[in-house]
């Protein structure tokens, strides 16, 4: 990665947490209500806590 040009680098992080938001933002938007649908509640939440908390401790442990 060219590290010269540090305004590339911010236009490369501003990107990146635009893409990552459209895909929560999908996420949210179509997939819970869907799962919701063919799946109990309690369950979908608790999937989707676990997966959270898995992906919190992954991102500051390693």
């Amino acid at each position: 990665m060219d590290t010269s040009n540090p305004i590339r680098i911010v236009l490369l992080f501003f990107a990146l947490a635009a893409a990552a938001g459209a895909m929560v933002f999908m996420v949210f938007l179509e997939l819970l209500p869907e799962s919701c649908e063919s799946a109990s509640r309690s369950s979908v939440g608790l999937l989707v806590s676990l997966t959270l908390g898995a992906m919190i401790l992954f991102q500051r442990f390693l």
